[in-house]
Parts: structure tokens; C-alpha cells; sequence
């Protein structure tokens, strides 16, 4: 994987620095631009994503005072300040304007007392917080219309709140509750639960950690997976463990006489483990495993918000430097887990040991584009090749542990396709030189050629694999960008 370590180690070598510039501010903001910049400058096929979320309707019962606006509720659940609120005995529409504990505070007068008034605040729909730009709302509903209006015409519309049925409008706001998010705004309400489904492009996360940190590379490490032995007994979730040293909870270990070949540590204790399932029968000197690959450190500062970084691993005794240095790192893995300050759990796999047509993985949990998948291998083919797809077998494959004193470095991965990843060197090329106060011309027009190269590249499915036909979208031969040659005019 390209993670940010290899952008500065370019920099470093396009400007003539050493590997103690690492930390050179002018290196840093270049990557952290340069990256920005590619990400945001189109809606890459790279960064499609798919998600949905279960409209939903909170109904609680409440009691009003004439010439009150408080409306006491059993619940609060649901209100928020500013949305609108279905209650009878108001001038319509009724806000809320305050939620206090038991009770909320609206922008109407009652006009007369009630009690076990059915009270419905309205309901927005939070999107991911990596939301870029949304495409059309869908359901499985065959048929059902989600017509997109804009935020004034939604506004023009939201007073008709008891509305529902097709087509359903909806806007997209900035969220009302979490200030990082987007959100989907309907007009009126829906009687029923309706899962409703989306595609949309994510917006990768900035880049943090670059490997020339000190958190990322002070001390050493000793990487491997723990393992000891222990005994169990029929019906009971204890395992008596000869040495649970590196051990820690909320670990997956494999072990025998379990319903299922993994069970997870719930606690650890002097001499055994408590998991979260009991054992199938007794016996003694069973191996115990961990799933993951366990780093631990000496004199390690590691970061808590690793998770989803890349730890590199240097041969003996040499650090672990980006490719195209004298002294590359010798393996990579994602951080899964972290424990504390010295011990790290790791995928055991890397992307270069994805399943393929020629082989199985050398361990059941399998890395590959940024998701860790804990399934077993499928039992049947997948896309027309035999069992287990994705493996090859790479430079990285090593099957015993690295000694003590390894050293290590912790980056982020550059979330970006390889069609793009020319265009981002480029780009952080030119951001150097503009923060370095150098003239950035030629670094501009190579950057512009890199990203236009990049953006004709971004194709995952060419017009070869259009559907043909006189029925089907681009089934012409015009339509599929075959174009005759223009002839003369006739009268």
C-alpha cells in the first residue's frame, strides 16, 4: 500500500533532503495538501461507497396547559430544538425551541389543558461523516419516487408535516446534531419503517502520520502471535493458561474444544483467561493462539488513534524506511487494536497475500482494500474461479515471528487508487514549492498533466463492457463513441 511515508520520502529525494527532514514543516504541509487537494478535485470511482439507514417514527404521549408552551412528556427522546412537533391543541406549525428534562419548550401558546396527547417530533437522518456527495435515495419498494428539492423549497414545504406517501421529497443539509455530518431531511413523515439505500462518495481522512514522528518510531518491538497452552473443562468458559503473558482482553484466540475454533478473552487473570463461550468438552495441553499478529514494544510510545494505519517492519537491526531507500522496510501490516502505549494487535495478513486462483491464504483472516474480513473461506467458486479468491504470494511473506529489537515505523495509507497516485506526488510537489517560496510553474503544469492523466484513467468499467443491443442504453455504435467520418453535403 502507498501511505504517506513514501510522499516524504519523495519530497526528500525530488528536493535533495536527508531522512532527518522528515520533520521539516514545509515536507508536512506539502503531504497534507497535496493529498487534500487530488481527493477534492474530483468524485473519484475509487472513493464510491454505498450505506443506508431505517426511517423512523417517535411517538410518545404528554400533557399542555392552556396558555402554556411546555409541553410535558413522557419521554424526550427524539426532540430536538428547531424541528417541528405533531401535537394537537396549537396553531400549526409548532418548534421546539428547548428540550428540558421531562419536557419540552415550543413556539406556540396552547389553546387549551390536555392530557395523553400524542406527541410526534419530526425525524433527520444523519449521513456518514465521510460524506462527500450523495446520489439518488432508493428502496426496495418497487416504484417508490424520492424526489431531491432544494433547502428553500424544502423550507417552503416543511409545514406540511403529517404528510407521507410518494413521492417523497427530501433535501440534504448540514446536520443538526453532529456539526461534522450531513444530513437527509424529509418532508412529512412516513407511517412505516422503510429502509432507505444510497450510493455516495467518501472524503478520505487527512493525513496525520507520516512515519518520521517520534511516537511512530521510538523504541523496538518484537512482533508475533501468542501462543501457550492451557486445559478446559466441559461447560465452563475458563481456561487455564501456562503463561498469559501477552494476553489481553478482547483478544480472538484459536483453541480446540469450543463450539466455534475462535473465542474472544472477556478477562485475564493470574494463570487463566475467562472467554465468551464455554468449552465442549475437557482436556489438557490444548494449543492456545492468537488470531491476530500482537506487536509488543519496549520503550514504545504507540498513538491511540492508530487504528487503520500502517506498521512497517525493518530487517535486523535496520530501520523500516520507505521503498526506493538502502534499507526498505521487510513487512507492513494494518493496525487492528490498541492495547496501550506498547502492544498493538495486527491483521495477520497483508495486501500483498490476498486470495487468489493459485492458492489460499496462509491464515483464515484475510486484509484486502482497507476491510478485514473474519469469514472463512467461501466453499464455493466466486466470480467464475475456484475456492478462495485473492492470494498472491509477495516479497512480505513471513511466516515467524520478528525477532526483538525490530524497528518499526506507523503510517497512514493514502486512501487513492494507483491511476492516482502519480498526480498526488505531483501535487505535493507543488505545494513544497509554493510554501518554500519557490517559483512553482513548472511544478503546476506537471501537476495539471499528472491529474488530467489520472482523471482519463479513472475507469473501472471501459464501454467494452456495456450492455449491446437495440434496446439497451449505449447499445448504438454512436452512442458508444464510434463516430463515422463526416461526408460531403449533397443537394
Amino acid at each position: 500500500m502507498q501511505t504517506a511515508q513514501d510522499i516524504v520520502a519523495f519530497l526528500l529525494a525530488s528536493n535533495g533532503g536527508g531522512a532527518q527532514d522528515g520533520e521539516h514543516t514545509a515536507v508536512r504541509h506539502a503531504v497534507l495538501h497535496g493529498v487534500r487537494e487530488v481527493m477534492q478535485c474530483k468524485n473519484w470511482l475509487w472513493h464510491t461507497s454505498t450505506n443506508s439507514f431505517s426511517t423512523s417514527k417517535v411517538t410518545t404521549v404528554g400533557a399542555v396547559t392552556t396558555g402554556s408552551n411546555v409541553i410535558n412528556v413522557a419521554s424526550v427522546a427524539g426532540f430536538v430544538p428547531g424541528r417541528i412537533v405533531d401535537v394537537a391543541g396549537f396553531d400549526d406549525p409548532v418548534r421546539i425551541v428547548q428540550v428540558r428534562d421531562g419536557s419540552v419548550v415550543v413556539d406556540r401558546i396552547a389553546k387549551s389543558s390536555a392530557t395523553n396527547l400524542t406527541v410526534t417530533p419530526q425525524q433527520y437522518y444523519d449521513l456518514p461523516y465521510d460524506l462527500k456527495d450523495l446520489d439518488t435515495l432508493s428502496t426496495q419498494t418497487v416504484g417508490t419516487l424520492h424526489c431531491r428539492i432544494s433547502p428553500q423549497e424544502w423550507q417552503r414545504l416543511e409545514v406540511n408535516h403529517r404528510g407521507s406517501g410518494e413521492p417523497y421529497f427530501y433535501t440534504v443539509m448540514r446536520s443538526d446534531v453532529s456539526p461534522d455530518r450531513y444530513q437527509i431531511r424529509f418532508v412529512g413523515a412516513t407511517h412505516n419503517p422503510i429502509r432507505v439505500s444510497y450510493t455516495y462518495r467518501t472524503l478520505p481522512k487527512p493525513i496525520k502520520y507520516m512515519g518520521y514522528e517520534k511516537l511512530c518510531r521510538q523504541g523496538t518491538v518484537t512482533v508475533g502471535k501468542v501462543a501457550t497452552t492451557g486445559s478446559v473443562t466441559s461447560g465452563s468458559s475458563t481456561i487455564a493458561v501456562a503463561n498469559p503473558t501477552g494476553l489481553v482482553v478482547g483478544m480472538r484466540v484459536v483453541i480446540s474444544n469450543f463450539p466455534t475454533s475462535e473465542v474472544t478473552i472477556l478477562s485475564v487473570s493470574a494463570g487463566s483467561v475467562v472467554v465468551d463461550a464455554n468449552a465442549t468438552a475437557t482436556a489438557t495441553n490444548l494449543v492456545l493462539r492468537s488470531v491476530d499478529v500482537r506487536v509488543t514494544g519496549v520503550g514504545t510510545n504507540f498513538p491511540q488513534d492508530c487504528l487503520g494505519t500502517f506498521i512497517r517492519f525493518g530487517s535486523n537491526g535496520m530501520p523500516a524506511d520507505a521503498l526506493g531507500s538502502t534499507v526498505p522496510f521487510i513487512m507492513e501490516r494494518r493496525v487492528e487494536g490498541w492495547s496501550s502505549t506498547t502492544s498493538l494487535s495486527l491483521t495477520s495478513t497483508s495486501v500483498y497475500q490476498r486470495r487468489g486462483v493459485t492458492g489460499v491464504p496462509y491464515e483464515p483472516l484475510d486484509f484486502d482494500a482497507n476491510e478485514v474480513d473474519v469469514s472463512s473461506p467461501s466453499s464455493t467458486p466466486v466470480d467464475a474461479n475456484t475456492n478462495n479468491p485473492y492470494v498472491t504470494n509477495d516479497y512480505d511473506d513471513i511466516n515467524t515471528a520478528l525477532p526483538a529489537l525490530t524497528k518499526y515505523a506507523i503510517t497512514d495509507v493514502i486512501n487513492a487508487s494507483p491511476q492516482m497516485y502519480t498526480a498526488i506526488l505531483s501535487a505535493c510537489e507543488m505545494w513544497y514549492a509554493r510554501l518554500a517560496g519557490k517559483d512553482y510553474g513548472l511544478a503546476m503544469n506537471t501537476f495539471n498533466r499528472d491529474l488530467r492523466i489520472a482523471m482519463e484513467n479513472d475507469v473501472v468499467t471501459p464501454l467494452s463492457g456495456l450492455p449491446s443491443g437495440a434496446y439497451s442504453p449505449g447499445g448504438s455504435p454512436r452512442t458508444m463513441g464510434w463516430h463515422s467520418d463526416l461526408g460531403q453535403d449533397t443537394a
